[in-house]
Order: structure tokens, then C-alpha cells, then sequence
């Protein structure tokens, strides 16, 4: 059977407010529960389902997942949950950086459009979302650390340069993040543009004003001089 192709979302229609965004260093071997939780999804390694709720450290079946962890908005007449497939638990931060996410008001939505990336979804100590963490090390993840904005929706920040990787650069999907890093400079390009153009603005201002302040003194100079003629 012919594999059915992925498609992406267009990078035109990507919003461009991370795009500015650079990490910030956090600490994340201290405060957990206190200041800051995570929230992270995994894949049934039978049947591929996303599963939320099971925490590193633990590894159930799938039915027994969903038993311990049901789905707040669960039908009640839907059939029971039979797989017998593994889950692993979602790891939590590991490496000492948290990327803002500005549009993400979901974190559990949030969690699963990133499910297969080595990211995880972290939130502050009200339960609001403060970004996303890495949950794996030992090489640069830029590649998906910009697939992950993009799976939110957002242009990825252009502090991220995509690295020169065996295996990377070739498939669609590393085109399309790319093409979305390319339009991240893009954007970016035209507010300093735009930020030139208010700079002159404010020049031009500047020397009208000067200008006609000094026709207003030569008018009233001359005005003064006739009246005392």
C-alpha cells in the first residue's frame, strides 16, 4: 500500500511572536511541584495512541494508562480501553533552558502536537504555561527545537541557526522547518526595516521642525522690525 504523504502548515500562516524569543536559563533541580510542573505526552508502542499522564519512571499498558489517568472530557458510553501495549513515562526538563511559547494557552493540547520531539511543556506554579523544556541532551536539538514551534503554530526564533547534521536537511518535513527558519529572518528583517524607517521619521521630524522654527523667528524678526519702522 502506497504511504500517504505528510503535509505541513504553510509557513505564511504561522504567527511571528516567538520569533524574537531567546532561552533563559532555569534550574530545574530544584522547585518541581513548588514552581514549576511539566506536562508531557507519550505513544502506546502498540497501537500508537497518544497517552497522557504516565510520568517518568513508569511504564503500564496502555489500558491501564487510561484507567489510572482518564481523559477529563471522556465519553463514559465510549468502549473500555483493551491494548495491552506499553507506555512509557513522558521524561521532564533535563537541560537548564526554558523556550517561551507566547500564543500556547493549552498545555495538554500543547503536549501532544510536540508528542514525538524531545520536548516537554512546562508550567509555573499557578498552572499557567511558561514554555517548553528540552528532555534530552548530548547534541544540538535546534532542528527540533524549531519543528516544536512549529508544531504550536509559531515561527521558530531566529536565535536558533539549524546545524549541519548527517541525516538532516533532506526529508520534507526538514525542508519545511527550514523554510520556516528562513521566514523567521524574514520577518524579523522587516521590523528592523520598519525600525529604520521610524529612525528616519524621527530625523525628518526633527530637522522640519527646525526649519520651521527658525521661519517662524525670521517672520517675527521681520514683523518687529516694521513695526518699529
Amino acid at each position: 500500500m502506497k504511504r500517504k504523504r505528510e503535509s505541513f502548515p504553510s509557513v505564511e500562516d504561522m504567527s511571528g511572536d516567538a520569533v524574537a524569543e531567546t532561552p533563559e536559563d532555569r534550574d530545574w533541580s530544584e522547585g518541581y511541584s513548588e514552581t514549576w510542573d511539566y506536562v508531557a505526552a507519550s505513544r502506546c508502542e502498540e497501537c500508537g495512541e497518544i497517552v497522557m499522564g504516565v510520568r517518568e519512571g513508569d511504564y503500564p499498558t496502555h489500558a491501564e494508562a487510561v484507567r489510572d489517568n482518564p481523559p477529563p472530557d471522556a465519553d463514559e458510553d465510549a468502549p473500555e480501553c483493551t491494548c495491552e501495549g506499553n507506555v512509557s513515562g513522558a521524561s521532564p526538563p533535563m537541560m537548564s533552558y526554558l523556550y517561551r511559547l507566547p500564543r500556547v494557552h493549552d498545555a495538554e493540547a500543547a503536549a501532544r502536537a510536540i508528542v514525538d520531539l524531545p520536548l516537554c511543556i512546562v508550567t509555573d506554579g499557578e498552572g499557567e504555561i511558561a514554555g517548553m523544556a528540552l528532555t534530552g541532551g548530548g547534541m544540538d536539538l535546534s532542528w527540533e527545537i524549531c519543528e516544536a514551534y512549529m508544531r504550536l503554530g509559531s515561527l521558530p526564533p531566529t536565535h536558533f541557526r539549524l546545524p549541519a547534521m548527517c541525516g538532516r536537511g533532506v526529508s520534507p518535513k526538514d525542508r519545511w522547518i527550514a523554510e520556516g527558519c528562513k521566514r523567521s529572518i524574514k520577518v524579523q528583517i522587516g521590523w528592523f526595516e520598519h525600525g529604520k524607517e521610524d529612525i528616519d521619521r524621527a530625523l525628518a521630524f526633527g530637522r522640519r521642525y527646525e526649519r520651521e522654527a527658525k521661519a517662524r523667528q525670521k517672520a517675527a524678526k521681520a514683523e518687529r522690525a516694521e513695526v518699529r519702522s
